[in-house]
């Protein structure tokens, strides 16, 4: 059993789910935090290579923080107001305009702020995004 907070992955990714899985991992590694595989499924039996790489895949995969704060730092922010402001952004006027939509909303760094070297990825991660998610809000 996967330890608490684990992402566990029944079955295989498709093939493409694995690109934005993979630039997510190489993003929080960027930030300071790692994808560490967790505990994998044993087989009684020595896998072969490709059961390996199945049950790679299916492994559980927990985030390690590499940042701890100071208890001093803690109370600083617990002493600090924090406001949240909701902005309706409205949508798309059409289904064939729900793509470009959210292309343009996830391309803004405003949206996704990433650091200065990675900026260039501001519009790789748009067009995973807006191409992933645009089948399932046309629905």
């Amino acid at each position: 059993m996967a330890e608490s907070g684990a992402l566990v992955c029944a079955r295989p990714p498709a093939r493409r789910t694995m690109r934005p899985l993979l630039l997510v991992a190489a993003l929080l590694e960027l930030s300071g935090a790692s994808l560490l595989p967790g505990p994998l499924l044993r087989a009684e039996v020595p896998p072969t290579r490709r059961q390996r790489s199945a049950s790679l895949r299916m492994g559980a995969f927990a985030l390690k923080p590499t940042v701890t704060l100071d208890a001093d730092v803690g109370a600083a922010y617990g002493k600090t107001k924090i406001g949240v402001l909701l902005l309706n952004l409205g949508g798309p006027d059409d289904l064939d305009a729900v793509e470009p939509f959210l292309y343009n909303l996830f391309s803004d760094p405003e949206i996704i702020t990433l650091p200065s070297s990675l900026g260039w990825l501001n519009g790789p991660i748009a067009t995973i995004i807006s191409k992933t998610r645009a089948p399932t809000s046309r629905e």
